[in-house]
């Protein structure tokens, strides 16, 4: 065997490795992007707010989970096209996604609420069929059934006043939700309002403890 496909070889099964280590990845999805500054809150703008959220989610989550892969869908100063997010996430075949939103709230207590994907009440029964082809705009039906349990339990966590103290949820609602469209995995879109620029920090515990639930 030449040296060259010995190279191609150690490349290929260290990067397979990687890819095959975890048992469990999660997509976090910061709203806002390079040209879409998000609504403004204090001197700030909303996609600063939530990427930083979203990265300290991923440190929180890789120190207490080193089972799972967490992966951020944009880094500061990237601009995003359409569908990207959800063709990301289709290709890496993520467990769960995560999409973050925050606005200004002056009024105490905060409110937040949980988001999926549903066009109808009766999608959550829908029975996923292998043999049937799902066009994009059906493919949150894929998992639909476990996004409305993986909501339940974000919405239970949020609710427990020993993990959040916090945020006031408003419920977890199923409505066709355009940043989760396409997505086939189980996928949550979470708006939390804040009253002070870095009071996101509060909505990191409740996710935590609704992914330990989930895991166990």
């Amino acid at each position: 065997m030449s040296l060259k496909k010995i190279i191609y070889f150690c490349i290929f099964f260290i990067s397979n490795y990687q890819y095959t280590a975890y048992t469990f990845r999660i997509m976090i999805d910061p709203i806002g992007d390079a040209k879409h500054t998000g609504r403004e809150i204090e001197d700030t703008f909303e996609r600063v707010l939530t990427l930083q959220c979203a990265q300290k989610l991923k440190e929180v989550i890789s120190y207490n989970f080193p089972e799972i892969q967490v992966l951020l869908t944009r880094s500061a100063g990237e601009t995003l096209t359409p569908n990207q997010n959800a063709s990301f996430a289709n290709r890496m075949n993520v467990n769960l996604y995560i999409a973050l939103s925050f606005y200004e709230q002056k009024a105490i207590p905060n409110n937040v609420s949980i988001f999926f994907y549903q066009e109808n009440a009766i999608d959550q029964f829908h029975k996923y069929d292998p043999f049937h082809f799902y066009h994009i705009s059906q493919a949150y039906l894929i998992n639909s059934s476990v996004t409305s349990k993986i909501a339940k339990i974000f919405l239970e966590s949020f609710q427990d006043k020993q993990k959040n103290s916090y945020f006031l949820p408003t419920g977890a609602f199923g409505f066709p939700c355009k940043p989760l469209f396409g997505i086939k995995s189980p996928a949550l879109y979470i708006e939390a309002g804040l009253k002070n620029k870095n009071d996101w920090h509060y909505i990191v515990p409740p996710i935590i403890e609704a992914i330990n639930e989930i895991l166990s």
